[in-house]
């Protein structure tokens, strides 16, 4: 890049969706990353992996001018540092102001891909936030610097949750590998309609070209098929979150296990059970399992568990 020159805006929007769509990945992560913190407390490599993503994400914002998640993102790496370092502990106010981070940031995340800017809602105000990870950073002995987060006023919109922003999902990742087999197909695919546009009527070749056009039409039908699936880890990774919340809410003690995070569903089916799985485990939660003083009393161990299984038939 030329000194001076602002970056061409085409490659600036690039930029972005790839930031966004790596942003939200790291971000889900994050949230596993934080829930299971909260069980292993003196697991250093789920804090460094934590600090990564908030860290990735300040350092981009920088080069793409998004003030308010530079703000946000900076405070939290530097509470991040201070517990990757030693010098706070994970307590459950601490592991509860970082998912509050980690749902600030992608709520602007959503209000960027939606408006193209960060969109200071009627509701919105960081301020109480900044002031919570300076609190929890405080006890380590060490202040923030003492300056004020610009937050510029641009679209307003309203809505009294990031939930109630519309959109979804619409990226995919796909391996290279599968993307390759989908390449040299079209490739075979190209070929074969070639040499049929070629062939005179009836010629002899004519049947065995239309059975390779019948198989490579199969397979790439296949390939494709394979390119939407992706594993339920996917979903399962947002229920420790929703399990610890609904569980401190309504007073129960609760511990959620997976089997077959690996096992591979179409996109489309994946979003369509993720509300009724979600409602099922909220379910499990609230009317599945006792207060613990109960448990006790019925002989059972106080902490329940909600396990979720998945395999295909």
């Amino acid at each position: 890049m030329i000194r001076g020159r602002r970056p061409d805006k085409g490659i600036v929007d690039e930029l972005t969706k790839e930031f966004l769509a790596e942003s939200q990945e790291g971000l889900e992560r994050m949230e596993l990353c934080v829930t299971e913190l909260e069980k292993q407390p003196g697991d250093g490599e789920l804090v460094s992996e934590i600090f990564r993503t908030v860290h990735t994400i300040k350092g981009t914002t920088s080069f793409l001018g998004f003030d308010r998640l530079q703000a946000l993102a900076h405070t939290g790496e530097s509470l991040l540092a201070a517990l990757r370092d030693g010098k706070i502990a994970v307590t459950s106010e601490l592991i509860s102001g970082l998912l509050d981070l980690r749902d600030r940031l992608q709520e602007i995340l959503r209000l960027i891909e939606i408006t193209g800017t960060e969109g200071v809602r009627s509701t919105d105000d960081d301020r109480e936030l900044l002031a919570l990870l300076a609190r929890l950073k405080a006890a380590s002995g060490e202040l923030f610097p003492n300056e004020e987060p610009t937050l510029q006023s641009r679209d307003v919109i309203r809505a009294d949750s990031p939930n109630d922003l519309p959109g979804k999902d619409r990226t995919l990742r796909i391996d290279v590998d599968v993307l390759n087999r989908m390449m040299d197909l079209v490739g075979e695919l190209v070929l074969t309609r070639n040499q049929i546009l070629q062939s005179k009527p009836g010629a002899h070749t004519f049947p065995d070209l239309a059975l390779r056009l019948s198989n490579v039409t199969s397979e790439l039908r296949e390939s494709v098929r394979q390119a939407r699936m992706q594993s339920l880890g996917h979903l399962f990774g947002k229920f420790p979150r929703m399990v610890r919340d609904l569980a401190t809410a309504c007073g129960r003690n609760v511990r959620i296990e997976f089997e077959g995070q690996e096992t591979r569903l179409d996109k489309t089916l994946l979003e369509a059970i993720r509300d009724p799985l979600a409602h099922a485990v909220r379910n499990s939660v609230d009317h599945g399992i006792e207060p613990p003083e109960t448990r006790v009393l019925e002989g059972k161990p106080a902490e329940g568990v909600v396990r979720l299984r998945a395999f295909q038939t």
